[in-house]
């Protein structure tokens, strides 16, 4: 059976979620420079998500 959502595909939409949420929270609030909504989203839904999924590949292969 083929898998439609890989566990790659699944933290990385999972992380864009997450980035949504906190960016939008961060710009809501009015807390901190302007660019600091758009800083947030960028490291949760790039660095985080590429993060965990190295992380899972090393744990997956020891």
């Amino acid at each position: 059976m083929v898998r439609l959502l890989t566990r790659e595909n699944g933290v990385i939409a999972a992380g864009i979620l997450a980035a949504f949420a906190v960016g939008g929270a961060v710009d809501a609030s009015g807390v901190g420079p302007e660019w600091l909504s758009m800083a947030a989203f960028l490291g949760i839904a790039v660095v985080v998500p590429m993060a965990v999924n190295e992380w899972l590949d090393r744990r997956d292969r020891d």
